[in-house]
């Protein structure tokens, strides 16, 4: 049991201890034509904006932008499946951010002649792209560059961390049904987490499965017999009894070395499944992991 403990509360003291770091100091003079309300329509645009420092051209933000907790007290606007039409218009915009297809706020900001920027990112590549453009957009493209050296260096430190070995064969599980595992959803080798496990020393055992996050049975857990599973609950407070729990609804899958060997991590960290500037943070709390992990030290 204490080392269950060990293993779930690792991830939140990391954490704790990074968050805030991508707080950008807001050191430029606001450029005429600088779009001055802007929405967010995505949690981890929102993110974005507030890493670069841009955060007082936030007029309206998108449901479940949590971080930093600054961003909980600003205006909502619905999510990318309902997004509240009517907030949109009252927060008079002159600029809406989306992420993905986001038809209805397209549709009316067409009609109503606002300014939208789409921005699409799932990997490192691409959020690191969405941040430059960004912060040219809304005048701190200075910035926007200080913050992705800052995050190009913590990304080489956590590789050269894992470098040593080699790669742990994990499962990323991002989602399941409770009780025993049956099937769960994981991640390809395309995705943002695929990308910060490889950074940590991991292995995705899913990398060649089609679609970002496709869904994989228990079968398929059995026959790529991973060395360890992540499972991802971010935001979720797990009392000791929920912990063994979680665990206990592995044992189905006992000959799956991670099952057996009860390298079973939980990680609980509200960055996990945002596409953003805390890539790099996914990718420590990964390489501490895999680092601590019982038999599975890599690094003294």
């Amino acid at each position: 049991m204490n080392r269950l403990n060990h293993m779930l509360l690792l991830g939140c003291v990391l954490g704790a201890c990074l968050a805030g770091a991508y707080r950008a100091r807001a050191g430029e003079a606001v450029a005429p034509g600088v779009p001055r309300r802007v929405i967010s329509a995505s949690p981890a645009i929102t993110e974005m904006i507030y890493a670069l420092g841009a955060e007082a051209c936030l007029a309206g933000v998108a449901d479940f932008s949590a971080y930093p907790p600054a961003a909980r007290s600003l205006p909502r606007i619905g999510g990318a499946v309902n997004p509240n039409l009517e907030a949109i218009i009252a927060l008079k915009p002159d600029l809406v951010l989306i992420s993905g297809d986001q038809g209805r706020v397209r549709e009316l900001c067409a009609a109503r002649k606002i300014r939208v920027l789409r921005l699409d990112f799932d990997n490192w590549a691409t959020i690191t792209n969405a941040l430059q453009r960004i912060g040219d957009v809304l005048g701190v493209a200075s910035n926007a560059a200080a913050v992705r050296a800052d995050m190009a260096r913590r990304w080489d430190a956590a590789r050269g961390r894992a470098r040593t070995g080699k790669p742990v064969a994990v499962l990323l599980c991002a989602g399941r049904a409770p009780g025993a595992v049956a099937s769960c959803m994981t991640a390809n080798g395309s995705s943002f987490l695929s990308e910060a496990l490889e950074a940590a020393g991991g292995s995705n055992v899913c990398a060649d499965v089609r679609g970002f996050y496709p869904e994989i049975a228990a079968e398929a857990i059995l026959a790529r017999a991973p060395d360890a599973v992540f499972e991802l609950r971010p935001g979720e407070m797990l009392p000791p009894p929920a912990v063994e729990r979680i665990v206990r609804d592995w044992a189905p899958l006992r000959p799956v070395p991670a099952v057996k060997a009860g390298r079973i991590v939980i990680l609980t960290n509200d960055c996990l499944l945002v596409p953003g500037p805390r890539i790099v943070e996914i990718a420590e709390l990964f390489e501490h992991a895999l680092r601590h992990m019982p038999a599975l030290k890599r690094n003294p």
